[in-house]
């Protein structure tokens, strides 16, 4: 019986050397990626980086990719026209872990001083797609651009000004978005959890809730479709009086 388990044993072992060889001659490159990301975390914030750098500023130049994805748990400012870097400020501990990998702004590293405060300021280009993940807060001015996409993952929160023509807002978790300042022509919205979303669309919106997510509409648009499940609501200013 144990010569049956330890063949076994040795078959099990076989096929997963095998497979992993598979997995790296595939896409050996994302297996790096991945392995590399994992051990990135396993620093913690006070490793001693920021004896090294000493700065509590730092600029990180972007690519010019119209995408973001923020997972930094920071105060993130984006003023239309402004700059074309990412500009890190805060305590040097942190600010000497922040990183850009591809579209994403991360933190590597992780423990009690992960949670300090950062300050972030966007290059100030048209972003068509930002996605927002963990506690951030995203502050955004002076937008002139024809669509975006946002998307809120976990509890952060998003404030923005200017006007944007069509408006995509995904919400999954207890975040929130405030755009009462920003005037939008088409709104998509998907909330799913207890999320919030403020806004103000003039000619057509798409909602769609699942779970205890709340949409406060403070326009009434031509053209309104809702889609709720659970306990979600939509609510709507009330019509003006109609002129005789």
């Amino acid at each position: 019986m144990i010569r049956g388990l330890r063949a076994v044993a040795a078959i099990g072992l076989g096929v997963g050397i095998v497979s992993l060889a598979i997995a790296y001659t595939l896409g050996g490159r994302d297996v790096d990626g991945l392995w590399d990301h994992l051990h990135r975390r396993d620093w913690a914030c006070d490793d001693g980086k920021a004896r090294r750098d000493g700065a509590s500023e730092r600029r990180l130049a972007w690519n010019g990719e119209d995408a973001i994805d923020i997972a930094v748990p920071a105060s993130v400012r984006l003023r239309a026209g402004e700059g074309n870097e990412i500009v890190v400020r805060g305590a040097p501990d942190i600010v000497a872990h922040v990183a850009v990998h591809g579209d994403h702004l991360v933190l590597d590293c992780h423990g009690r001083g992960a949670s300090r405060e950062l300050e972030v300021v966007l290059p100030g280009k048209a972003f068509h797609r930002i996605g927002l993940s963990g506690s951030g807060r995203l502050t955004m001015e002076n937008l002139s651009q024809p669509e975006m996409a946002l998307r809120i993952s976990g509890n952060g929160s998003v404030r923005a000004q200017g006007s944007v023509d069509r408006l995509s807002v995904a919400v999954a978790g207890s975040g929130d978005a405030r755009l009462a300042d920003l005037a939008v022509k088409a709104l998509t919205v998907k909330i799913a959890g207890s999320g919030s979303v403020e806004a103000a669309p003039q000619d057509e919106a798409d909602v769609s809730i699942s779970g205890s997510g709340n949409l406060k509409l403070l326009s009434r648009p031509v053209h309104l479709t809702t889609h709720i499940s659970g306990s979600g609501r939509l609510s709507q200013v009330p019509a003006g009086p109609v002129g005789k």
